[in-house]
C-alpha cells in the first residue's frame, strides 16, 4: 500500500473510531425523539423520521449494515403509521448492543 494509501486508512479508521465512540449518545437521542412520538409530542414525528434517516445513512457508511437495515425499517414504518410494528422496531435498535458487521465503504 502507498504512503497516501496507509494515510487514507488511517484517517478513515480515525473517523470510524469517532463514530463508534458517538454511537451511544446518538441512539440515546433517537430514543429520546422515540418517547417524545410516543407521548404525542408536537412535530414528533418529523424529528425522528429525519433522526432516523440520518443515523441509517451514516451507519451504514460505518459498517454498521444491521443496525442500518433496522433503522430503514424503522423510517418505513413510520411513514406508513404502524405503530405496532414500529414499536417493534425501536426495541431492537435499542435493546441490542450495535457492532461493525461490514467494511467501510
Amino acid at each position: 500500500m502507498s504512503d497516501a494509501g496507509r494515510r487514507l486508512e488511517e484517517a478513515l479508521q480515525k473517523v470510524a473510531a469517532a463514530f463508534d465512540a458517538r454511537l451511544p449518545e446518538r441512539l440515546r437521542q433517537l430514543e429520546s425523539l422515540w418517547h417524545a412520538y410516543e407521548d404525542g409530542g408536537a412535530d414528533s414525528a418529523e424529528a425522528l423520521r429525519r433522526e432516523l434517516h440520518r443515523l441509517r445513512g451514516t451507519a451504514s457508511s460505518y459498517g454498521y449494515r444491521a443496525l442500518s437495515q433496522q433503522l430503514r425499517e424503522a423510517e418505513d414504518q413510520l411513514r406508513e403509521v404502524a405503530r405496532p410494528a414500529l414499536r417493534a422496531s425501536m426495541r431492537q435498535v435499542f435493546d441490542r448492543r450495535w457492532e461493525r458487521d461490514a467494511p467501510l465503504t
